[in-house]
């Protein structure tokens, strides 16, 4: 079965779940080998920032 990745927006089968949202496993390790000072990190942090306050 595959999944709609909250950061991506793309369909994988494989990732984990934040918050009762899925993240893909490409977007899971791109978020954690990204840099704090690159732009992307940003972007990242921001989606991550909406999973979490969206939830509570």
């Amino acid at each position: 079965m595959k999944f709609e990745c909250c950061i991506c927006n793309e369909y994988h089968e494989k990732g984990i779940v934040l918050m009762h949202k899925f993240i893909c496993r490409s977007c899971e390790l791109s978020i954690v080998d990204t840099p704090q000072d690159q732009l992307k990190y940003e972007i990242y942090k921001k989606k991550i920032k909406e999973i979490v306050t969206n939830i509570i």
